[in-house]
């Protein structure tokens, strides 16, 4: 079956040129920000953020091919088949911050003390994906370098676990 050209029914699609169109790389249909403060007397203020984004587009390889019968060699160089541009989605991201803040007033200025924990869930939000070939048990691909893998698994880059700080600031 031949497939069509067709335009886009609205322009979230980018033109690639020779007709073709892909979602663009930070295509994040859903995207949600609540920041809530509260002051709670005249020392302590509490904040809290909470963050939700469909995944970002990704584009990864549907498959592979092997070079095969290289004159004179064994050598068969696996190459990945990359699919329509953009076609994957990241999973979804999430993530909650917390701040508590004291306030002092010394005699020389304005002074506080804020205690914040950033992804507070400790949830590992996808950055970025990439293949990663499998070899069987018995295979060292460091010792044979011309080793072939079995199979392929997508593997996940997470950035920023849970992280407190503690600051001190001061104004005079």
């Amino acid at each position: 079956m031949k497939r069509g050209k067709f335009e886009p029914v609205n322009d979230t699609k980018v033109f690639a040129g020779g007709g073709n169109y892909f979602f663009p790389r930070y295509d994040r249909r859903h995207d949600f920000s609540l920041v809530l403060m509260y002051d709670l007397g005249k020392r302590w203020t509490f904040g809290g953020t909470v963050i939700y984004g469909s995944g970002d587009r990704t584009w990864l390889p549907v498959g592979r091919f092997a070079f095969q019968d290289v004159y004179g060699a064994d050598f068969q160089p696996i190459t990945p088949v990359y699919g329509e541009r953009n076609a994957f989605r990241l999973p979804y991201f999430f993530r909650s911050d917390l701040s508590i803040t004291y306030k002092m007033f010394p005699k020389w200025g304005e002074s506080d003390l804020n205690l914040s924990f950033f992804n507070l869930t400790n949830r590992r939000n996808a950055f970025f994906l990439y293949i990663e070939p499998q070899y069987a048990e018995d295979v060292d691909p460091l010792e044979d370098p011309l080793a072939i893998p079995e199979g392929l698994a997508a593997k996940q880059v997470s950035l920023f676990p849970i992280i407190g700080s503690l600051t001190w600031n001061f104004r005079f």
